[in-house]
């Protein structure tokens, strides 16, 4: 068997410089509201993104492959749009209260 071994430049992180785009403050957004989420086991989640409207079951494993999916979409999708527009229905209502409590705290 081999040896493995790191070097000092092995350990050194590297980040590069990217704009932050819409998409990636769509995203930030939607994870946010899925952690906060109170999710139960009955019911379903509604959403639109641009024409086209989901009814994703209130689930938050089903809710998170959801997003996974939508990451793969271009950028241009989420040129202009938030969070709170894609979210319709009882959950746009619980969206600011859930995402300012820790405004509060």
């Amino acid at each position: 068997m081999g040896s493995f071994s790191l070097t000092s430049k092995d350990c050194i992180p590297i980040y590069t410089e990217k704009p932050i785009t819409d998409k990636d403050k769509f995203f930030n957004d939607a994870f946010e509201w899925w952690f906060k989420y109170k999710f139960s086991e009955e019911g379903i989640i509604e959403y639109k993104l641009e024409t086209t409207k989901y009814r994703i079951i209130n689930e938050y494993v089903r809710t998170w492959r959801f997003f996974e999916k939508l990451e793969t979409l271009p950028e241009e999708h989420f040129e202009g749009k938030t969070f709170y527009d894609f979210l319709t229905g009882i959950q746009r209502f619980t969206y600011v209260p859930t995402m300012r409590k820790d405004t509060y705290d």
